[in-house]
């Protein structure tokens, strides 16, 4: 997955941007309940880029 690699109506570099705003607590608990719906990679991606 890179940067412009399009995800919903955004780019991965977008959703970056949005992520770092977004509390690590609240993203930390937004991101175990997708962890268990739903084990995509998406969602590692978006864990990884978001803790760091």
């Amino acid at each position: 997955m890179t940067d412009d690699t399009i995800v919903g109506d955004l780019t991965v570099l977008q959703l970056k941007e949005i992520i770092k705003d977004v509390p690590k607590t609240y993203f930390s608990a937004a991101c175990k309940a997708a962890h268990k719906n739903c084990q995509t990679n998406w969602n590692t991606d978006m864990h990884e880029f978001a803790l760091q």
